[in-house]
């Protein structure tokens, strides 16, 4: 967020905005969730929502591509959607970098349903089969070579400010006297 804050005027700021949405495009493509939604969650902040004027200075086809985006990263379904790719890309042996979020919450889901012994004194195998798959799920990819291309120099984290997180919605009422 700080990136797209770091300017003055909302034309420069809705450039900064359309190479993130670019960038989360781009992991998209490339299968890696975790940073895909990283991305999505930072332009979906309330403090760059609240950028009206930059908001206008976008593009049609940036609107485009982040309704994509925010499509791919619903809520909806409990990640509905960035779980059927991560099982199609699991089925056809691509590699991809799993959203962390859901492993946190899977895990968290199989914690809190039945215990590890039943009642009946039998060991729980369906739940220790859940919680090992979900693991393993997300450490299969961790031993695999990467080949990065670097496409373009990403020159526009130069302008970057050091802020805190609790002076972002100052700043955004600074340059955009409008905001929200």
């Amino acid at each position: 967020m700080e990136d797209i804050l770091s300017y003055d005027l909302p034309k420069e700021r809705a450039k900064i905005y359309d190479k993130w949405v670019d960038i989360a495009l781009y992991c998209k493509s490339q299968r890696d969730y975790n940073d895909t939604l990283a991305i999505y969650a930072g332009l979906n902040n309330f403090i760059i929502n609240g950028l009206k004027l930059t908001q206008k200075e976008l593009k049609r086809q940036t609107q485009f591509n982040y309704k994509q985006i925010s499509d791919f990263c619903s809520f909806d379904g409990n990640y509905k959607t960035i779980r059927i790719d991560m099982k199609n890309a699991e089925k056809t042996g691509l590699f991809y970098i799993p959203y962390f979020g859901i492993l946190s919450r899977d895990l968290n889901f199989f914690e809190e349903s039945e215990g590890y012994i039943k009642e009946n004194g039998c060991i729980n195998f369906s739940k220790i089969e859940k919680v090992n798959s979900a693991i393993e799920t997300f450490f299969k990819n961790q031993n695999v070579d990467i080949d990065i291309n670097v496409v373009e120099e990403l020159n526009f984290f130069d302008n970057l400010l050091d802020i805190k997180e609790e002076d972002l919605e100052q700043l955004a009422n600074k340059l955009e006297p409008e905001f929200i």
